[in-house]
């Protein structure tokens, strides 16, 4: 009985030292005035507790694609280790984000959320939610290649939105590919839909779990994908 309670406690160390990561934070930073762009940062620390990062990202809403010329990523040393979870790194990063780029975003313009994933909520692989000011009906549906997915893998996913009218017509948008793998991710969970201020683009936020290979880690990281719908 000993040997076996020894066993599993040793598989659990196993585990813990494969799984055993740092978490990021979300946050949507807003639109520009043309509905071009969407920044948004993700903050946290890692799994020591020694450095605080932030990354600013841009996602170009025309082409779909974030753009690395115009992200930011910085690591801030955490000397005090006060339980701060790098909310102030993101703030350094973004006052210096915007001492670098002139890049047109209205921080106050952070569209409207038409779904949020509460904590603890399960979701299956098609979501419908509603933007209830226009009288729209939306539905998502995303696939993840390969099936069977462990750390290491790398994942791709296909999303198609569809939208319902009030007259009752139907729309279909595609976004993501399967031919287009996304390195270290094996997982996706979708945990926000915005729409832009203008009403002309969704933006779906997939939370991902990604294997750090540096550190035989997992990390919780964000990803971004958008459709035209006007």
């Amino acid at each position: 009985m000993i040997k076996i309670v020894f066993l599993f406690l040793f598989v659990l160390g196993i585990q813990a030292a494969v799984f055993a990561g740092d978490r990021a934070e979300f946050i949507n930073l807003g639109f520009s005035d043309d509905s071009s762009v969407f920044l948004f940062g993700q903050y946290g620390k890692n799994e020591s507790g020694t450095l605080l990062y932030a990354d600013i990202v841009y996602h170009d809403l025309v082409s779909g694609e974030n753009s690395s010329e115009l992200s930011l990523s910085k690591t801030y040393p955490d000397s005090q280790r006060s339980g701060n979870n790098g909310l102030s790194a993101l703030l350094m990063n973004l006052k210096e984000y915007n001492s670098i780029y002139s890049v047109d975003i209205d921080y106050n313009k952070t569209g409207t959320t038409l779904y949020f994933q509460l904590p603890g909520q399960t979701t299956g692989d098609t979501i419908s939610f509603s933007d209830y000011l226009v009288g729209i009906i939306y539905s998502v549906s995303s696939v993840m290649r390969p099936q069977i997915r462990e750390p290491g893998t790398n994942t791709s996913l296909s999303i198609t939105l569809f939208q319902t009218l009030r007259d009752g017509t139907q729309k279909r948008f595609e976004a993501g590919s399967f031919i287009k793998p996304i390195e270290n991710v094996y997982d996706f969970q979708l945990k926000q839909i915005v729409v832009s201020p203008q009403r002309d683009y969704v933006v779906m936020v997939f939370q991902t779990t990604e294997f750090d290979k540096d550190n035989n880690t997992t990390n919780i990281r964000y990803y971004i994908d958008s459709v035209k719908i006007k």
